[in-house]
């Protein structure tokens, strides 16, 4: 098992210290990794904003990415704000809790499946109606869980603490890596569309590993081919997938 991926070059799309994790999981299956970031992350917010000031006045925040925690508590730090002892916290997936447990925090709530419409109609539904709420989240975030707040008349308010933007200086390369590789992994709906943006001609002779529902229904959406997606929504788990596609092949 430990290298059922030799010979396999996987294109790694997600941004760029994130992808040097994966790389690194990838090549302890005996992969080939090929790095092309299509996304930068930069933090940024409103530090004008009044809800810096007014954390202590919500009794939940939901993050919705680790991108989202890392760039919350960023900001915290730049303001010398104490993070309130007493507000519970709610993330999206595992990844997230991980980068919730780096600043000494455990989540109070987890959804069963690590996607925002799950997270929004689990909270929902577990009557955990302590208002407000405040979402931390990123410039290219979806609304699913804003408006299902909305539609249940639930007190919110939404902050973003990062910047995603597409790469088009990786235009090039990407065009000339993917043509070689075996699978094109895609961690999120952003990459997907980045992806779409920068490649003038999607090839089929790969296929397309999607970490989650949400990112494969936009890959769907796009209309990009040979799509894979793992019944648990991690990193670990696209490759267990790429490692049966594999075996079946042999």
């Amino acid at each position: 098992m430990s290298h059922s991926l030799r010979g396999k070059s996987v294109l790694i799309t997600r941004e760029e210290q994130q992808a040097e994790v994966f790389a690194k999981q990838i090549e302890s299956f005996g992969g080939k990794p090929m790095v092309v970031p299509l996304l930068s992350i930069q933090y940024k917010s409103d530090v004008k904003s009044p809800i810096w000031m007014q954390l202590k006045k919500y009794r939940w925040i939901f993050f919705t990415s680790s991108n989202g925690v890392h760039g919350f508590f960023h900001y915290l730090h730049h303001l010398g704000i104490k993070f309130p002892s007493d507000i519970k916290v709610g993330v999206v997936g595992s990844k997230t809790k991980l980068a919730l447990n780096e600043y000494g925090l455990k989540p109070d709530f987890i959804p069963s499946i690590f996607d925002a419409e799950t997270m929004a109609k689990e909270f929902i539904e577990n009557d955990h109606r302590e208002q407000p709420i405040l979402i931390v989240r990123g410039n290219l975030s979806r609304e699913i869980i804003p408006n299902e707040f909305s539609y249940h008349n639930i007190s919110f308010d939404t902050i973003d603490v990062y910047e995603t933007t597409y790469r088009y200086e990786a235009k090039h390369e990407l065009e000339k890596t993917i043509k070689n590789v075996d699978f094109v992994t895609l961690t999120s709906p952003s990459t997907v569309m980045a992806l779409m943006e920068l490649v003038e001609d999607i090839p089929s002779s790969c296929d397309y590993i999607c970490i989650g529902t949400t990112t494969e229904a936009k890959a769907e959406k796009l209309k990009l081919p040979n799509r894979h997606v793992p019944s648990e929504f991690t990193t670990d788990a696209m490759i267990e997938v790429m490692i049966d596609l594999v075996e079946e092949r042999v």
